[in-house]
């Protein structure tokens, strides 16, 4: 994206950060990527959402909380699978 004139880091950054951005970060991750790969899927710089998180906009708190939350899914979807496939395989192992 080329920006022309002057316009404050935090104004682009806002700009940078459309729902097609967010749309493309909580896929990856719900998939448990990490920030930098989950940045490369959505084509900005980690620079970018950590700026953004850290704007003194009020806006920013609410996509931080969302983010932590995205990234701990896929160690509940885990922990369900194996809750869930417990007694398929091993309770019966075990007699139990």
């Amino acid at each position: 994206m080329v920006y022309y004139g002057t316009m404050a880091e935090e104004e682009r950054d806002f700009l940078i950060m459309t729902p097609v951005v967010f749309d493309k970060l909580r896929e990856a991750f719900l998939k448990g990527y990490t920030n930098a790969e989950a940045c490369f899927c959505a084509g900005i710089g980690t620079t970018t959402l950590y700026d953004y998180l850290n704007s003194k906009q009020g806006i920013s708190d609410k996509y931080e909380e969302k983010i932590e939350a995205w990234k701990k899914n896929p160690v509940i979807k885990a922990r369900d699978t194996v809750f869930e496939n417990l007694d398929k395989y091993l309770l019966p192992h075990l007699g139990i």
